[in-house]
């Protein structure tokens, strides 16, 4: 199967086909995606782009925080 875009109908099809909480899809080129219940978006974790976004998310509070103890 080619990489695509998936819509949001191919996306909760992929979820009750699947039956998963996480969203794990190599064909679906999107990096965030609408959530399967609730408001807002989550990562794509078979998008190997999810997990650099993840860990700068992660990575940058965590590099001010340094900086500032190391500077005050």
């Amino acid at each position: 199967m080619a990489r695509h875009r998936y819509t949001n109908e191919e996306i909760e099809a992929w979820r009750m086909k699947n039956q998963r909480t996480v969203y794990a899809n190599r064909d679906d080129t999107r990096i965030f995606v609408t959530k399967g219940y609730g408001i807002g978006y989550t990562l794509n974790w078979g998008n190997p782009v999810a997990y650099i976004v993840f860990f700068a998310i992660i990575a940058i509070p965590v590099i001010i925080s340094v900086f500032f103890a190391i500077y005050n």
